[in-house]
């Protein structure tokens, strides 16, 4: 008996080791992207390089914000109005298509990390980026 005891007890110890969530895990996409983004920058591809150039970044004074939540759904809020939005990434988590009243709109992922967010808007041969922080 007391030997079944003992081995039930050391494959419970095993068993809540091994399910014991990775400290070292990274976090995906769609957890990397959830939470509220506040403008950080605007940048034109002055060059036509199609490559966001450290000199074509703009400082932004909007005071907006953009809040993507778990469920695929979020809202982007400016002067006092808010617009609710569906979002879901595609292509890989590369792009991100987000639809409102307004329609669907198509970004390109260029940056996201914990802090920091970019995306890039391809329109034709015109590249733009719009960058956020948490």
């Amino acid at each position: 008996m007391k030997k079944t005891l003992l081995f039930v007890a050391a494959v419970a110890t095993l068993a809540g080791v091994a399910c014991k969530k990775d400290s070292n895990s990274t976090p995906s996409r769609s957890q990397l992207i959830q939470g509220t983004w506040k403008p950080s920058f605007t940048a034109n591809d002055k060059n036509g390089n199609k490559v966001l150039d450290a000199d074509e970044r703009v400082p932004t004074t909007d005071t907006g914000s953009i809040v993507f939540k778990g469920d695929g759904t979020g809202s982007a809020t400016a002067q006092g109005i808010s617009l609710p939005f569906s979002w879901k990434f595609f292509n890989n988590e590369q792009a991100l298509i987000t639809t409102s009243s307004f329609g669907s709109d198509t970004s390109y992922i260029h940056t996201l990390t914990s802090n920091e967010f970019i995306i890039e808007n391809r329109d034709g041969v015109t590249y733009t980026w719009n960058g956020f922080k948490k």
